[in-house]
Formats: structure tokens, sequence, C-alpha cells
């Protein structure tokens, strides 16, 4: 039985669905939210690690697990923190091809609460200069 995109999303935000829609108030504006939404990526990340050995990512013939995304994405967040300083709020910015790596490195410095900027690997140099300049 085939269902139409509308219908999907009728089903999987409806109450008691994982991303049930409900409406709260944000910064005094009525707003629609997933009412159980994960509370940070970080926690999204450690979730994410009990799925050990089923394949997270595929990239051509490479197959990454998620206890291997967890651990290499755990030891970039400690080179950020403890090799670079990075630290809450401090912005990592990613300018690289759609690899694992990005994904890696996207989680690892939103884990150690870092503010990612991610910048398209084929802008000329004066256009990444501009991003990096803005994005402070």
């Amino acid at each position: 039985m085939e269902i139409s995109l509308k219908e999907a999303t009728e089903k999987l935000t409806a109450p008691g669905q994982m991303f049930e829609i409900v409406e709260e108030p944000i910064d005094g504006v009525l707003t629609r939210v997933w009412k159980n939404c994960p509370p940070s990526l970080r926690f999204v990340l450690e979730w994410a690690a009990s799925y050990k050995d089923r394949v997270f990512m595929v990239f051509e013939d490479e197959r990454i697990t998620f206890s291997q995304f967890y651990s290499h994405t755990a030891a970039f967040a400690q080179v950020l923190a403890h090799s670079y300083g990075v630290k809450k709020g401090d912005r990592v910015a990613i300018a690289m091809r759609n690899l694992p790596e990005w994904v890696i490195a996207f989680f690892a410095a939103a884990a150690v609460g870092a503010v990612v900027v991610p910048l398209n690997a084929w802008w000329t140099g004066a256009e990444l200069s501009y991003a990096l300049e803005d994005s402070a």
C-alpha cells in the first residue's frame, strides 16, 4: 500500500509518535516544535552509539558502524577540546567535500559546544574569507 507524503507526515507527527508536533511559545511566538526532540546533538550522538555494529554511513566501498562513528567523533572532540582549546561558543569552520569525515567533524565540534560553521569547499578564497569573517 502506497501512501502520500502528506499521509506519512500526518502519521509521523501524530500525538504519541516520535515526531509528534506541538505548539510552544518561543520568545513570545507560538511555534510548532517536535515534542520529543532530543535536547542536543550531543544527546543524538550518544543515543546513536547504542546501535553499535549496525551500519551508520556508506561511502563508496567504505562502511562505518555507529560504534566506529561514535569512537571517531569522541576522539576528534577530545582533540578539538584538549589540543586546540575549543570550548562552548567557539566557531569551528568545516570546508570539505561530502565525506564521512565531514559528519564526524560536525558532531565532534557540536559535542564540545562549538558553533559549527559549514563552508562550501568549492568557494573561492575570497568567498571563504568573507564567510569566516562573517561567522564571528
